[in-house]
């Protein structure tokens, strides 16, 4: 990633008040979250009325937890982006 150019921006927290700020200003298009901050973020998009930061953005991670269907369902309907499970933790370790 870095050998072709790329960055990786680091926020303080997972808010989407910050997030989403950091998102717009880098042009980020790839990030990864646990499924509470997902929520809180579809819960952001929804009172604040737009995902317009959030523009750039093409894949979310989502690991630690299986994100729950009510939350898959808004997350394709709030977002352009795909949404990718992951794991940490690989078998055979």
């Amino acid at each position: 990633m870095f050998y072709g150019g790329g960055q990786m921006v680091l926020a303080a927290d997972p808010s989407a008040l910050v997030c989403f700020q950091l998102i717009e200003k880098h042009q980020i298009n790839v990030t990864a979250l646990v499924p509470p901050a997902v929520t809180l973020w579809l819960q952001a998009i929804e009172e604040w009325g737009s995902n317009q930061a959030l523009s750039s953005l093409k894949l979310l991670q989502v690991g630690g937890a299986k994100l729950g269907k009510r939350w898959r369902h808004a997350f394709r309907m709030r977002l352009a982006a795909s949404y990718s499970r992951y794991s940490a933790w690989q078998k055979g370790w």
